[in-house]
């Protein structure tokens, strides 16, 4: 559990960085929490890679379509360039959790 820290910092990091840009359009401040969330993640991955506890493979495409489809469609809503982005959202945060699968599954065949 100790060396997990990285990955639910990040996890608490993304959540307030969305409830924060939805309840008070806490404009800047919510996307550098975002970031801070995932930079967080990252590092948690990093390590596993550094490790050799994780291999990566395709899965990391369904992580970076993921990010891009969500945060674009955050972006592109904030913008006024799409009315409602729910779908970019909800497909990105869909290749999120299966490459969140993906990741559990081959760092536990270790």
């Amino acid at each position: 559990m100790k060396e997990k820290w990285p990955l639910f910092t990040g996890v608490v990091f993304l959540t307030l960085g969305v409830i924060l840009l939805k309840t008070i359009d806490f404009d800047p401040w919510s996307l550098i929490i975002l970031l801070t969330g995932v930079a967080f993640k990252v590092a948690y991955i990093l390590s596993k890679i550094i490790k050799k506890e994780y291999i990566p493979g395709y899965e990391i495409a369904f992580l970076l379509i993921g990010l891009s489809l969500f945060l674009g469609g955050i972006i592109l809503e904030k913008k006024e360039i799409i009315e409602n982005a729910i779908v970019l959202k909800m497909v990105g945060i869909s290749l999120k959790v299966v490459f969140i699968f993906a990741f559990i599954k081959k760092s536990r065949k270790k």
